[in-house]
């Protein structure tokens, strides 16, 4: 018997066939026209491949699948090659045996044939393979690769499609929508550097295609993943699973994890080690679940809101996420403001320029004194920094007007007043400030919570938990409190918080916004730890720029080979804008900032900003010898008035670098 659907595209085509054949004549009777669909003629420019099944044909030998392709101009797209095609079909939760999750499973990974119509249709013949069900939900996958039509001139963008029908071609009746790949693409904003596949990478629901969930040889998607991110300290904590798996509409199933346990997918995390005899990694299954035999009775004991004896698997998870969260809502209570700050200029040779100070630190809406605010950790301070202005000429630079100096008062050693901590700091560097330019003061405060109660402690001790609470960053010159920065914005909050969701993962204070940051990891900061060679040192550099760059590439000398090729960076790490606020990423901006300093030995050594920067990834000699030659880049400088202007941008315009490491202006 042959269940057949015809939609109402292919049906719409076929009336035309029967009613005005006489219009597709090209003029000469008896001979072929040009290929092409009826009424219209074959595309010639395909910008945009478009494909849809129009038509499925079950019997129990075959399945006829036919789908059309077409341009963003309703072209019939005609001699498409090299088409990969495949089908799967989904066994819901329970098919087999209770307790048994969802799962894609590939019947087919070709076509038994694939004919092109000549006129935007194919046609797919799959045979029924002995795991055919036809009351289960049908899948297929087409992949276009990026290429030419079979003519050798039409070029075709790379283009992935997927159908989900049931066998008789109506309507699914189930699916496996876990995760929205929304929020894949959140990190992995090129899927290409994740998933093999062609200039605009691979759809995540395409993957599935292949690591379905009945493969033995081949590890299932589910283990791909969870194994990855568990593997390269998936931020935030791996543990919180509504990262991935969110509420999301379309995405019904996105609480299988909590509701479906399941040993494949229990056992990527809770295993006795990993086999990796065969070259792909494998659990090993620990005990408790092989005197299991199989899923059936794994929700009788863990099931999502528990059972009273054991914890239910979302609290099981989410445990430490809520506990964090709350953690935070008590030290919210804590705010930090700095309401004032007034630069004096020296009074005599004798004595220091200074800034007066009002930080106000209140808990609950209520100013109090840090000084005896025990439950305050001990890094409650201000850290100061200088400014670099955008255009600055490096050789005018000297010893004694570095930038990133840092100055970290006390606030406990200000003196309270109903309006907050009045603290006053000289310093010799306040008084190379120039006229307009701004000093950043970054104030925090942690406060110490009781591990227990969750609750603010009295006095911090070994029981207690030491939480960011609270940090601001003010800029002030010597016309006081200034509400804008004179520094251009490279990177924003928002783009850092994109991957990294939990600040405190990462940075050592927590909380901390990219302006905070760069109050310590300012420029000419070199920071601690020293390298043999100038090349390592220049690396291991703490200025913000040398940091993030080398981090994300993976290419930080100082870090251990343990802590080395583990960053794992999600995205493509040659794409600027990835990070970068509109072409902020220009040499041309770059080169007018200030040297980079680097330990190497007992010695500071100074390097070109543009130079040290596109060596954060190009490190290698010969990459090192063309900065120097072609660019006039310094390397190595004892002082930072001996690093030259560097010449970079004449040749490496924005659209250069942009078109080198192929930047989504």
């Amino acid at each position: 018997m042959t269940n057949q659907k015809q939609l109402w595209r292919l049906s719409a085509i076929a009336a035309v066939m029967a009613t005005g054949l006489t219009a597709c004549s090209d003029g000469n009777d008896g001979k072929d026209g040009e290929p092409g669909r009826p009424g219209g003629p074959a595309a010639t420019v395909i910008n945009d491949l478009i494909l849809d099944v129009t038509n499925v044909e079950t019997t129990d030998e075959t399945m006829l699948v036919t789908f059309l392709a077409t341009n963003e101009r309703d072209e019939a797209v005609v001699g498409l090659d090299n088409i990969a095609v495949r089908r799967t079909q989904l066994h819901p939760v329970g098919a087999e045996s209770v307790g048994d999750r969802a799962g894609w499973q590939n019947l087919n990974k070709a076509p038994l044939s694939l004919d092109d119509q000549g006129n935007g249709y194919y046609v797919a013949e799959f045979e029924q393979t002995m795991g055919f069900n036809a009351n289960l939900t049908q899948k297929v996958g087409i992949a276009v690769p990026p290429g030419f039509l079979k003519d050798g001139k039409t070029a075709v963008p790379y283009t992935e499609y997927l159908e989900a029908f049931a066998a008789d071609g109506g309507m699914a009746r189930e699916d496996k929508n876990v995760v929205d790949p929304a929020t894949c693409h959140a990190c992995h904003s090129d899927t290409q550097s994740i998933y093999h596949g062609y200039d605009r990478g691979t759809n995540f629901e395409t993957c599935i295609m292949c690591h379905d969930d009945f493969e033995s040889q081949r590890r299932d998607l589910t283990l791909i993943v969870h194994d990855k991110h568990v593997l390269s300290g998936f931020d935030p904590a791996y543990k919180d699973c509504t990262t991935c798996h969110v509420d999301a509409e379309g995405y019904g199933e996105w609480g299988n994890w909590m509701n479906t346990p399941t040993i494949e997918s229990c056992s990527v995390c809770h295993n006795d080690g990993i086999d990796d005899s065969t070259g792909r990694r494998f659990p090993i299954i620990n005990n408790h679940m092989k005197a299991q035999g199989d899923n059936s009775q794994c929700a009788a004991c863990h099931t999502a809101e528990g059972t009273g004896v054991v914890i239910g698997t979302y609290d099981a998870h989410m445990n430490g996420s809520s506990q964090l969260d709350a953690k935070r809502a008590l030290a919210d209570k804590v705010t930090v403001e700095v309401v004032s700050a007034v630069y004096n200029e020296a009074a005599d040779a004798d004595s220091l320029p200074s800034v007066d100070l009002l930080i106000d630190v209140q808990l609950d809406g209520t100013s109090i004194d840090v000084s005896t605010a025990d439950f305050l950790g001990y890094y409650s301070r201000g850290t100061f920094y200088q400014g670099v202005p955008l255009k600055m000429n490096a050789n005018a630079l000297s010893d004694a007007r570095e930038n990133g100096t840092k100055v970290e008062p006390n606030l406990a050693d200000g003196v309270f007043t109903e309006n907050g901590m009045a603290l006053t700091v000289e310093h010799e560097r306040f008084g190379y400030l120039l006229p307009g330019e701004q000093i950043g003061v970054y104030a925090f405060v942690e406060a110490c919570l009781d591990a227990n109660s969750d609750t603010l402690t009295e006095a911090c001790n070994e029981d207690s938990v030491l939480v960011s609470a609270a940090e601001t960053v003010a800029l002030f010159n010597q016309n006081g409190i200034q509400t804008e920065d004179t520094r251009r914005t490279v990177v924003s909050n928002e783009t850092c918080r994109s991957c990294h969701a939990d600040p405190e993962v990462i940075y050592h204070y927590g909380r901390e916004t990219e302006q905070g940051c760069q109050t310590c990891h300012a420029a000419l900061y070199a920071g601690y730890g020293a390298a043999d060679n100038m090349t390592d040192g220049m690396l291991n550099s703490s200025d913000f720029k040398m940091m993030v760059h080398t981090l994300h590439a993976d290419n930080r000398p100082r870090r251990t080979e343990a802590e080395r090729n583990v960053t794992n960076y999600p995205a493509a790490v040659s794409d600027c804008a990835q990070c970068h606020e509109g072409n902020t990423f220009g040499l041309d901006l770059v080169q007018q900032t200030a040297p980079v300093a680097g330990n190497v030995n007992e010695d500071v050594l100074y390097t070109s900003p543009a130079a040290a920067t596109c060596a954060s990834c190009h490190s290698d000699d010969s990459a090192i010898n063309h900065m120097k030659q072609a660019g006039g880049a310094t390397f190595g400088a004892d002082t930072p008035d001996l690093v030259g202007v560097e010449t970079c941008a004449v040749c490496h315009s924005v659209e250069d670098i942009a078109g080198y490491h192929s930047v989504k202006l």
